[in-house]
């Protein structure tokens, strides 16, 4: 008996890796880049947070031990996660307005190019359209 899978179900953009979250086609061009910026921010949280935890001076009293070190470790991602799932740093906002205005600044230059091709061959000027934004389909290095 074959199991129907239901390929309309929504999906939680916060359940996708980020190396899969620019090929992924259940997610809009906006919540792409939502997901993005807070995945970002949380990585940066993690970078501040771990070195938050380091302590000043060395104890003998401080577990140094290996399960030590994983708890702390799975601290640190939950709270990271935790902090920009709740978007009250406002880093990933920021940067999600910067991302949206270098998409939307891109998709007028294309269209500008598209429409504007035979204007741009008969002008004697080199010129090039303006934007050179950094398209959504590939996800930035970290």
């Amino acid at each position: 008996m074959p199991i129907a899978i239901n390929t309309h179900a929504k999906v939680n953009p916060a359940d996708i890796p980020l190396e899969k979250l620019s090929t992924s086609k259940a997610l809009t061009e906006e919540q792409k880049t939502s997901e993005m910026t807070r995945q970002f921010e949380a990585v940066l949280l993690r970078q501040i947070l771990n070195d938050a935890q380091k302590p000043a001076f060395k104890s003998k009293y401080a577990s140094n031990g290996v399960s030590s070190a994983i708890y702390q470790d799975m601290m640190v991602n939950q709270l990271a996660d935790g902090i920009s799932s709740s978007r009250t740093v406002g880093l990933a906002q920021e940067l999600e307005k910067q991302v949206s205005r270098q998409s939307d600044a891109h998709k007028g230059a294309k269209t500008v190019a598209a429409h504007g091709a035979h204007d741009f061959q008969q002008s004697d000027t080199k010129t090039k359209p303006a934007g050179s934004a950094i398209p959504l389909t590939k996800a930035p290095r970290l």
